[in-house]
């Protein structure tokens, strides 16, 4: 609770000092895509949610939301925070009451009956129907409006067609992780999958942020995908996969990442001409 408050925070405390900066957005987008799928997960775990499936639906939706904040960002240069109707600070507030309940009244409260439905399929309704359904509609018609094409936008490519292109590795990573989360191994290795999966989101949401901040081109890009493909695949055909195996897909998603923060790195220091990796120790 205490960390969702201060992220809530640090960037209206930076805009308000006057030193918010292009570097710190992508180390804060950056932290944020990672700690999304910790932040799903404690949801997930506060009210009770024993189905594995529905916690999966829940995190493809959350990524998607995520991740097209992101996507409409560079198409439009304007950064979402929601909808008229609901912003970004109100569903974290949201969960904090979430977690805060469940801390003082465990998560058998979630089981109360309410309408003929319990307190726990209202939350899950919320996430996947109401914030999911809203975003989509959102993205749609944003999609409508056009996105802004000036000459700072360096090789951005901002037509229509390209945005839609921009959506289906995103998309891709919501299917695929919805398929997994219906078959055995989610249900066998559940946080193993989640850390894949988690990988997935923030590999593709670095990726949009640091071409719109260095306005470069931005395609149908497929980067950091390959072990959730890999992992569907096995699902699909029925393959049996070892805890050994699914370990040694989690470290080869681990290692992707890794190799890819590095050239984000580097790209970032050519682009807004700051050392990366150039550090000299003194001796003295």
């Amino acid at each position: 609770a205490v960390y969702i408050y201060m992220d809530m925070l640090d960037g209206k405390q930076a805009r308000r000092l006057g030193c918010s900066s292009p570097l710190g957005q992508i180390f804060d987008h950056g932290c944020d895509s990672m700690s999304m799928s910790c932040f799903t997960y404690s949801i997930v775990r506060a009210i009770g949610l024993k189905d594995y499936r529905l916690a999966g639906v829940m995190f493809a939706v959350v990524g998607f939301v995520f991740v097209t904040f992101q996507l409409i960002e560079y198409y439009q240069d304007v950064l979402m925070f929601g909808t008229s109707v609901c912003g970004v600070s109100e569903v974290e507030v949201s969960c904090v009451v979430v977690l805060l309940l469940s801390s003082f009244f465990g998560t058998s409260l979630w089981s109360t009956s309410l309408f003929g439905f319990t307190l726990r399929d209202c939350v899950v309704f919320f996430v996947v129907v109401l914030m999911g359904g809203a975003i989509f509609g959102k993205s749609v018609l944003i999609l409508f409006q056009g996105g802004k094409t000036v000459e700072e936008d360096g090789n951005k490519n901002n037509s229509r067609l390209d945005h839609v292109k921009r959506y289906v590795p995103l998309l891709t990573i919501c299917l695929l992780t919805a398929y997994v989360s219906f078959t055995p191994l989610m249900r066998d290795y559940p946080h193993v999958v989640i850390v894949i999966v988690a990988l997935c989101f923030s590999h593709y949401s670095i990726l949009v942020n640091v071409c719109h901040l260095c306005k470069k081109s931005l395609s149908c890009n497929f980067q950091g995908h390959a072990v959730l493909i890999i992992l569907a695949l096995c699902a699909w055909v029925r393959a049996p996969v070892p805890l050994f195996g699914m370990l040694l897909l989690c470290c080869a998603e681990l290692a992707i990442y890794s190799v890819f923060i590095r050239n984000v790195l580097l790209a970032v220091s050519r682009a807004l001409h700051i050392r990366v990796f150039a550090v000299k120790f003194s001796s003295d």
